[in-house]
């Protein structure tokens, strides 16, 4: 579900044990005679079924630490009753991988080690069922420190035994059918649709699944193309990058698609006689897969006297299931280069159509669910940039509240600068004004003061709180220091723009700076605003 580095905190606090991902899961526990794995829960299998049988369905946090899995209620508030809320990496004996679903799996654990472990008298369940939208990933981490736990009490590797077995669950749901003449591949949890002539090329590592594929070049292109050699083979590579947290794209300059697509064409600028045909956005025109993240897409179409190459880099943006991070796609489609200028033009149009459709198609295999609790929890604590506040409130209407209801006194805010710039002439149009006004009595209670605080003491206010999710006593200088600028980042961007879009932003305020008619005392006023969405202040943080 998450990687998050503040989220893995929270979780990390709460479990007693340093976590290195967390996802929300649905476990059902087996049942035995006398114990009730999950609480509060009514047994629902028959008594008469064969087999095992299991509890009904709860909702919780799975949590992989470094020697242990540590299982926390929905709510967060404690640990699961069974086996104590923890289930160590030394108890597992094996997994099961359901063969009929995307999302479950059986985890299976040794009876006498768990005796051993919590009480020679214990008669709790013996194996449990898992259900996670993100299967592959959280599987490829358990049995990651499963390996990591075994090396660190045996000195010896030790692999986790892992199956496929059906569970008997219900089917996995049905998916769009390609059309005639194309096949559905899927590569490292994502699928798209190809030609059937496709077929994999192996590499040193894998005999499939490699992302590689290749056909004649004669499948694709009319027979009386001319080549400046045989024709050879149309080969298709997929790259799929990790996913990268938000707060990471800047730092390594992939802020934009586009700046990811210049990567790729460097790497094939290599001689000298190659050219960029095409470089420009594309839009993405299929969400086969219902997914609610943002798609952007760039593509390019460069050639010299050998190869020719169609490529579409794809982004998937605010990934749920928090929708704190984003994952690059590489599509490259190439072939032999063709010898006149009609027959490059038509390898041209085939390519990228071919590959446009390849990339329209490609969607994600599960479908997480988003976590709307900890999407609030980061919007509470001012964790998304400019971009992800518009795009979330956009999509979900959501916004910061917590303790402080911060979105409140930033509409409060928002309201008195404009009131101050109307008033001083500023401002030509009351518009602006009488909008204010309705916001603000739509988020302030009846009876507050609050909708009347002059923008100054708004903000100071709203700087002087210790934080969501800091301590409320002794806080760290550095920790107050961070909010605050988070603050003043989230304030200015509701007044540049975010707000009443482009009738308002920054330069507005500037212009009341710098505005010759405007009282050196009011444009003071527009000053120490200013100074406070700039966020300026002393270096030593203790001032």
């Amino acid at each position: 579900m998450s990687s998050d580095l503040q989220i893995l905190q929270a979780f990390t606090r709460r479990c007693g044990t340093k976590v290195f991902y967390a996802d929300v899961v649905t476990i059902q526990f087996e049942e035995v005679e006398g114990h009730d794995a999950l609480e509060d829960v009514v047994p629902t299998s028959p008594k008469t079924s064969a087999g095992p049988r299991f509890g009904p369905p709860k909702k919780a946090y799975l949590c992989v630490g470094q020697s242990c899995l540590c299982l926390l209620a929905s709510s967060m508030s404690r640990r699961l009753q069974a086996f104590n809320g923890q289930v160590d990496y030394a108890w597992m004996e094996k997994v099961a991988v359901d063969a009929s679903s995307r999302t479950k799996f059986l985890v299976a654990l040794s009876l006498s080690k768990v005796k051993a472990s919590l009480n020679s008298f214990y008669k709790g369940p013996s194996q449990f069922i898992v259900e996670s939208d993100d299967r592959d990933e959280l599987l490829k981490l358990i049995s990651t420190y499963f390996v990591a736990d075994g090396l660190h009490r045996h000195g010896k590797f030790e692999s986790l035994p892992r199956f496929q077995h059906d569970l008997g669950t219900s089917p996995a749901p049905s998916s769009i059918v390609p059309p005639t003449g194309y096949k559905k591949a899927s590569f490292r949890n994502y699928t798209f649709f190809i030609r059937k002539d496709f077929q994999d090329v192996p590499n040193a590592v894998s005999k499939a699944a490699t992302g590689h594929f290749s056909m004649a070049a004669s499948k694709l292109f009319d027979r009386t193309f001319s080549w400046s050699s045989s024709p050879g083979d149309v080969e298709l590579l997929v790259s799929v990058v990790d996913p990268l947290p938000l707060a990471s794209l800047r730092p390594l300059g992939r802020e934009h698609v586009r700046w990811v697509a210049l990567e790729c064409k460097q790497s094939l600028l290599r001689s000298w006689n190659a050219r960029v045909v095409h470089n420009r956005p594309y839009m993405k025109k299929m969400n086969l897969a219902n997914d609610v993240a943002s798609w952007s897409c760039w593509e390019m179409f460069i050639e010299d006297n050998d190869f020719t190459w169609a490529v579409i880099v794809l982004r998937r943006q605010y990934v749920p299931p928090v929708l704190d991070t984003a994952q690059d796609f590489i599509l490259a489609m190439k072939c032999r280069s063709a010898k006149d200028r009609e027959r490059k033009k038509n390898v041209e149009a085939c390519l990228m159509r071919e590959l446009a459709f390849i990339a329209d198609s490609f969607s994600p295999q599960p479908h997480p669910n988003l976590n709307l609790d900890l999407v609030q929890a980061k919007l509470d604590a001012l964790l998304f940039d400019d971009e992800a506040f518009h795009w979330i409130y956009d999509r979900f209407k959501l916004v910061p509240v917590g303790h402080f209801n911060i979105h409140m006194y930033c509409t409060v805010f928002v309201k008195g600068v404009v009131k101050k710039l109307y008033n001083e002439h500023v401002l030509n149009s009351s518009e602006c004004v009488n909008e204010m006004e309705l916001k603000t009595d739509a988020v302030c209670s009846s009876g507050t003061s609050d909708a009347d605080m002059e923008p100054v003491h708004v903000i100071l206010k709203a700087l002087a709180h210790p934080g969501e999710g800091l301590p409320r006593t002794n806080p760290n200088p550095e920790s107050i220091h961070a909010w605050q600028a988070r603050v003043a980042c989230y304030f200015a961007y509701q007044m540049d723009g975010g707000m009443l879009g482009s009738r308002i932003t920054l330069a507005t305020l500037v212009e009341g700076v710098h505005n010759g008619r405007v009282p050196q005392e009011v444009s003071i006023v527009f000053e120490n605003i200013l100074a406070c969405l700039l966020h300026l202040r002393a270096e030593d943080l203790r001032v």
